[in-house]
């Protein structure tokens, strides 16, 4: 007859210092610094600072609140030319829509303003300039061929070139901001075509989701 010896069983209750410990504890703190992180980006954005032309306001969208500004509006049937200073515009991890919004109701939802594309049209030209002088894009065309599209809420036709040189792009990268806030002169020029509608546009800057 074999012999069974019964061996005693040795069960470890993890201590403070544990494997399993450390590792929960590590769970905890880096859910807590995501949350963190998240709640930070989600802050409206800081407009107080902002010293330059035209109205700025906040947009609301709780995954990316951001900011706009609106310029004074102008006539499309009559010539335009203006120089906005833009100090102390508020830094958008998203950047900044630099674009045209027009006064059209439609009653449909598409981003291209009917009352604008199947008429005679004008040429408007963006430029921006950083505080150093150096153009930061300087965009020449037809408000036709913008790239028009919805933009916290509402219809903006802008320089959409991505893909291409960001001098031809009417957007202001959040690599251009190197402090919190920045300062910029845009140029807004503008020259219709006989028959141009009587319609009332404005520059828009946009940053941050749409509503």
């Amino acid at each position: 007859m074999s012999a069974h010896i019964k061996l005693p069983v040795v069960t470890r209750t993890p201590t403070r210092g544990s494997t399993a410990t450390r590792f929960h504890s590590s769970l905890l703190w880096g859910s807590v610094s995501v949350l963190m992180w998240s709640l930070a980006c989600h802050l409206p954005v800081k407009i107080s600072g902002y010293r330059g032309d035209g109205t700025i306001s906040r947009t609301k969208f709780f995954l990316n609140p951001g900011a706009r500004v609106d310029l004074e509006k102008f006539s499309l049937a009559s010539p335009y030319k203006a120089e906005y200073r833009l100090d102390g515009l508020p830094k958008h991890r998203s950047g900044y829509f630099v674009g045209l919004g027009v006064d059209v109701v439609q009653a449909d939802y598409s981003q291209w303003p009917k009352q604008i594309m199947t008429g005679p049209n004008g040429v408007i030209t963006l430029r921006l300039r950083d505080a150093g002088a150096q153009v930061l894009f300087d965009c020449t065309g037809p408000v036709d061929k913008l790239e028009w599209t919805w933009v916290v809420g509402e219809r903006l036709g802008w320089f959409g070139n991505l893909f291409g040189p960001k001098t031809k792009t009417s957007f202001i990268f959040p690599e251009y901001f190197d402090s919190p806030s920045a300062s910029y002169v845009l140029e807004v020029s503008y020259e219709p075509a006989v028959g141009a509608p009587d319609v009332k546009a404005w520059v828009r800057l946009s940053a941050g989701g749409q509503k």
